[in-house]
C-alpha cells in the first residue's frame, strides 16, 4: 500500500515537473476533491472546457481515467475544444488516510482531482481537501 502511494506521488510530481503547466483558475475548470468511506469508483464533478483559443491536447496523469462528453476514454490522449465535458474517474483505496489523485492536463493547464479515504477514524487535521472550487469549506463525503 505504501509503495502505491509513493509511486503515485512520484508520478504526479514527475508529470507536473517535466513540463511547464499553469494551474487553471476556477473559471476554466476545477475538480472538487472529496472524501470516501471505503474502496469504490469515484467520479469527479463534470467540468466544461471553456476559454481555449484552439483545440488542445488532453492528457491524464496519476491513477485514473476520464470520460469525454459522456463516453469512457480510459487514459487515451485526445484533443478537446470549448464546450467539451470531462469527468475524471479513479478507484479509492480502502485504508484510512489513503489519497488517490488523477491529473487532467489540457494544453498548458491542469487540475488535480483527489479522493481521501476516511473510514471514520481520522482526525480532521490528518488530511487536506482542496476547497478552492467548492461552494463551502466543508469536505464532501461520499
Amino acid at each position: 500500500m505504501k509503495y502505491k502511494k509513493i509511486v503515485q506521488n512520484i508520478f504526479i510530481a514527475t508529470a507536473i515537473a517535466t513540463q511547464t503547466y499553469a494551474i487553471v483558475n476556477a473559471s476554466e475548470f476545477c475538480f472538487q476533491d472529496n472524501m470516501v468511506k471505503d474502496k469504490k469508483m469515484v467520479e469527479s464533478n463534470l467540468i466544461t472546457m471553456k476559454g481555449l483559443d484552439k483545440d488542445e491536447k488532453l492528457q491524464i496523469g496519476g491513477m485514473g481515467s476520464y470520460m469525454l462528453n459522456g463516453v469512457y476514454m480510459g487514459r487515451k490522449n485526445t484533443m478537446v475544444k470549448n464546450g467539451d465535458e470531462v469527468r475524471l474517474l479513479h478507484e479509492s483505496i480502502d485504508e484510512d488516510g489513503a489519497k488517490v489523485s488523477t491529473v487532467l492536463m489540457v494544453g498548458k493547464r491542469y487540475d488535480v482531482f483527489t479522493s481521501v479515504t476516511n473510514k471514520g477514524g481520522l482526525p480532521q487535521s490528518s488530511y487536506h481537501i482542496d476547497s478552492r472550487c467548492q461552494s463551502s469549506n466543508e469536505s464532501k463525503i461520499d
